[in-house]
């Protein structure tokens, strides 16, 4: 396939040279055919641009981090499932129904009645169970893992 801005990826990652006030270090992901943008992108500021060479270095590391260099000084580093805008790891189960019996009032009316200037008071409900959630199940839309492939050691790949 051709390069360029349409082709297919698995990691997407270096400067990205807009124009002289908006710079920004891309750290793109495929994830299934998807492509995600990492959620806060690296910026590179206006006293980053010089007419020197630099190097830029991605690590994505097999317990699910990655860290991000420039010259050998840190960028950012974190966990990929937060730094991504993957989907979420479980969903509410679509077949999980409120119980009929479910009580979602917290305060009913106090057994005492109203108070002396008419108001009615209200009193905790003993049969509130809190706020009804469904079961929640894995995402199918959620890839099986988010660890990258892992390949027999090769020594180093430099571009």
């Amino acid at each position: 396939t051709a390069f360029g801005p349409g082709a297919d990826f698995c990691v997407k990652f270096g400067p990205d040279l807009c124009s002289y006030d908006t710079s920004l270090v891309r750290a793109d992901l495929d994830s299934n055919g998807t492509k995600l943008a990492k959620k806060d992108p690296l910026t590179i500021t206006a006293t980053d641009k010089d007419a020197f060479t630099h190097v830029y270095t991605f690590a994505l590391l097999a317990d699910g981090t990655f860290a991000a260099y420039r010259d050998l000084t840190l960028l950012d580093k974190g966990r990929v499932d937060n730094a991504w805008p993957f989907p979420a790891a479980f969903v509410d189960d679509p077949t999980d129904e409120k119980p009929a019996d479910w009580i979602d009032s917290r305060l009913v009316p106090s057994p005492d009645g109203p108070g002396d200037d008419g108001v009615p008071r209200l009193a905790l409900n003993p049969a509130y169970r809190g706020r009804w959630k469904p079961r929640q199940v894995p995402n199918p839309k959620r890839p099986a893992s988010l660890r990258p492939a892992e390949y027999e050691n090769i020594g180093f790949v430099a571009f």
